[in-house]
């Protein structure tokens, strides 16, 4: 297991490998390729931008809110870490 599994009020996870391949996934997000396909040119354009502006190394983290959850995305070890969230009311 990735870990992920364990966030707090995560509904579905996702691991996604530099070549866009979910490498594992589970909840809301299992077998989501289409949502792979945008979190790998989302993590991949966070990187371009802070390259543009002579930022070192990789961005922490990336939250998307939407009105009833949110997908955060993170980048380790050549991997795009994803995780679906309810939003707290």
């Amino acid at each position: 297991m990735s870990g992920l599994e364990t966030v707090p009020g995560q509904v579905g996870f996702m691991v996604v490998g530099s070549d866009g391949s979910v490498v594992t996934s589970d909840g809301e997000l299992l077998g989501d390729e289409h949502t792979a396909a945008i979190a790998l040119r989302m993590a991949m354009s966070c990187n371009k931008l802070m390259n543009t502006f002579n930022r070192k190394g990789t961005f922490n983290r990336l939250s998307i809110t939407y009105r009833s959850h949110t997908l955060v995305i993170c980048v380790s070890n050549q991997k795009v870490f994803v995780v679906k969230r309810r939003n707290r009311v």
